[in-house]
């Protein structure tokens, strides 16, 4: 009829609106790696701030796409078992150590920093018990996961050091990661914690506070914030603000980390923390 949206246009493009009270962070991620520039993409270097990470602050969506995150009825499925803690590194990915593509930062940081290691990394120490960990049957699989010297966890998001993608989103990956992991726990006869123990006994888990940690070579913070024109400590204060709307909708205490990693002339991984974060 006259008048009706419809998906496809009579030219035969494709004509996509999603309200915002049907929005979610996991339909915002996935929209968002489709589309680029020209189709109204916002993840390149030119259009990140402006087109979504200014928006989503000034106009405070992200309370309501949090609401919806945990309320639609299509959503990730819940993950309640193997979640693959103690799965030896693949011989892939043992090939990429060296490198500062994420596959080689993973297995450089896994290696360095595992539970057995005499110190962990960031400035909460934290050592690290898995990688590309599952929480759903499909896609969400979170680069590291780790435990602080405080005995909590540490959800971590990589980047490599030419990655395409913006600090906003990887921040938009951890929330996915984070209210998944909300839906985890809360469900029946998941075996998140039980499993995580079993890799860390005789250690006891603290399980109120999540931290959020966001890392990668000082060479994407620099191609990221234009050459250092535009303030990276501005930057993780406004990621920071959506992590505390998120943090109250979800009623799960978070703290935001970034941190810029250099490799030493040993080889060895050491992280410099960018901005001062707190906690929600």
């Amino acid at each position: 009829m006259p008048g009706e949206k419809r998906m496809i246009n009579d030219d035969g493009g494709l004509n996509v609106e999603i309200k915002c009270k049907d929005v979610t962070w996991f339909t915002f991620k996935d929209f968002s790696r489709i589309l680029n520039s020209k189709q109204g993409g916002w993840n390149s270097i030119s259009n990140w701030r402006e087109w979504a990470l200014l928006p989503i602050i000034d106009k405070e969506w992200s309370g309501q796409w949090t609401v919806n995150s945990l309320t639609a009825k299509k959503l990730p499925d819940v993950r309640k078992e193997n979640f693959m803690f103690s799965r030896h590194p693949s011989k892939n990915r043992i090939q990429a150590a060296g490198s500062e593509k994420e596959n080689g930062l993973n297995i450089d940081l896994f290696t360095q920093f595992c539970m057995d290691s005499e110190c962990g990394i960031f400035d909460n120490q934290t050592k690290l018990i898995g990688y590309e960990i599952p929480l759903s049957y499909g896609q969400l699989r979170v680069d590291l996961v780790g435990v602080t010297n405080e005995f909590e966890l540490n959800i971590i998001e990589l980047k490599a050091a030419d990655g395409k993608d913006s600090p906003l989103m990887a921040l938009v990956e951890l929330i996915c990661y984070a209210v998944q992991f909300c839906r985890i726990v809360r469900s029946k006869n998941g075996k998140f914690w039980s499993e995580l123990e079993d890799e860390i006994n005789p250690i006891k888990i603290k399980k109120e506070m999540v931290h959020l940690t966001i890392a990668a070579p000082e060479k994407y913070w620099d191609y990221r914030h234009n050459d250092k024109k535009i303030d990276r400590i501005c930057t993780v204060k406004h990621l920071d603000k959506i992590v505390q709307t998120v943090s109250g909708v979800l009623k799960q205490p978070l703290k935001l980390h970034c941190y810029s990693l250099k490799k030493e002339e040993d080889k060895r991984w050491v992280a410099n923390r960018i901005g001062g974060c707190k906690n929600v």
